[in-house]
């Protein structure tokens, strides 16, 4: 019997329509809501894949299981009808499982976490010995650059911020630092503030490159300063930072986060970190500073240098670290997956010299070791669908900084790297508040 190919393509069709005119979901649960459990536990995964908000049949999907932050065999189903349960046992050292259930060629898919013994990781490996003596080399070299504006060029806000034009004012500045480039970023603050009356908000950007934010509301309560992460001009059109990532140009911005990973005095975050410090430098000489507060916060690369500053200035007040990046880079020795920017990534049986020695450099910028000397309260998030920055890397942060120090953070079990950090903006906010009201009750 032929068949007309008009017929097939016809047929096909009319599937895709009729696939598009229905809604199908994944629900996808586990035995305990928060996603946390014990070593030695079994968690269970009940996963439904519903059709216009009813169980499904005779549509095939897919589930496949990550451990410890590496994907394993993908298994077949077909709906019948009822939920699929599946388990799997927290034996030895695993301790993060993710199951995502996906129907194929679409972009339907559900995703869930769960995470064994959170409070109890570690880093994998040992700080350096002579980790302070590095820093305190930074800061010594810091210290011998005067702490002064290049530049301070007021600048209107961004149209979308109109309505704060006659209340708040927008500086675009440059600080004089070590190293090749200035501090760069947008310095906002109440006009006509007072002397001593305000908290000072100190806000870092994730990766990539970009000029610093106007932060209007945030600078309509407080001194609020951006910067951008390489000390680069600010309010440029688009395609000057896109010029900006053209490979073998002498900014190196094209591929910055592994730059110099072969040499500690070398490595590009080096610099990220000493501007963010010299960053706080001036606002301590800024005559509006209240002399008190000092809060840093940013997500992912913002919520890492936000825990570096917090860790080597001891005037931090809070630390607001969404997800941070650069955790535990050496977890590959303990089977884990590190945090961005996972430089290092392989079954710890293919540890050669080189990517041994890359571990050991990133060491002496590992946010875990940073955070045991962290002694300002500090507000952290997790996010156990995150595979940026691993929810296991970040906790090995969380865990290192001591018992003594005021700590929190949220383990979201559906959280991926750009939701997981949602929520934070309440104690966030409440501190904030409560150091403007302490200004105003002097």
């Amino acid at each position: 019997m032929k068949i007309k190919l008009s017929s097939v393509f016809a047929l096909l069709c009319s599937c895709v329509m009729l696939m598009a005119q229905d809604k199908y979901e994944f629900s996808i649960k586990t035995d305990r809501a928060d996603g946390i459990y014990a070593k030695g536990d079994t968690v269970k995964f009940t996963i439904a894949l519903l059709k216009n908000g009813t169980p499904a049949k005779d549509v095939e999907y897919t589930c496949q299981f990550s451990v410890n932050g590496y994907w394993k065999d993908k298994q077949g189903f077909i709906a019948n009808g009822y939920p699929l349960t599946m388990t799997k046992k927290f034996d030895g050292n695993i301790l993060w499982y993710t199951v995502k259930a996906e129907i194929p060629d679409t972009k339907i898919k559900g995703e869930l976490g769960a995470i064994a013994t959170p409070y109890e990781i570690k880093p994998a490996v040992e700080e350096p010995k002579d980790f302070d003596i590095f820093w305190q080399k930074q800061r010594d070299e810091l210290d011998k650059i005067p702490v002064k504006a290049l530049e301070k060029v007021e600048v209107p806000l961004l149209a979308k911020y109109s309505t704060y034009k006659d209340k708040v004012v927008c500086y675009d500045v440059k600080v004089a630092c070590s190293g090749a480039k200035p501090v760069s970023g947008y310095l906002c603050m109440p006009r006509n503030a007072k002397a001593k009356s305000l908290p000072a908000i100190v806000n870092f950007q994730g990766a990539g490159v970009l000029g610093a934010w106007q932060l209007p509301e945030l600078g309509e309560k407080a001194i609020a300063f951006n910067i951008n992460s390489h000390g680069i001009e600010n309010g440029k059109p688009r395609a000057y930072y896109r010029s900006l990532l053209i490979p073998d140009t002498k900014t190196k911005l094209d591929n910055y986060i592994p730059y110099g990973v072969w040499n500690k005095n070398l490595y590009y975050f080096r610099g990220v970190y000493t501007r963010a410090l010299r960053a706080l430098d001036y606002i301590k000489t800024l005559p509006e500073w209240d002399g008190k507060n000092i809060i840093v916060t940013g997500a992912s690369q913002g919520g890492q240098v936000a825990m570096v500053v917090a860790a080597l200035d001891k005037d931090v007040t809070f630390c607001d670290a969404g997800v941070p990046s650069l955790c535990d880079q050496s977890s590959v020795y303990a089977d884990r997956l590190p945090g961005a920017p996972k430089i290092v990534t392989c079954d710890k049986s293919q540890l050669n010299t080189e990517r041994k020695w890359f571990m050991m450099v990133l060491s002496y910028y590992d946010v875990a070791f940073f955070a045991k000397r962290i002694k300002c309260e500090i507000n952290m998030s997790a996010g156990l669908l995150d595979f940026s920055c691993s929810p296991t890397s970040v906790m090995a942060a969380y865990n290192n900084i001591p018992a003594t120090t005021k700590k929190s953070i949220q383990i979201v079990p559906d959280g991926y790297h750009g939701t997981a950090s949602k929520g934070m903006e309440k104690r966030f906010n409440a501190v904030v508040d409560k150091a403007i009201k302490t200004n105003r009750t002097k």
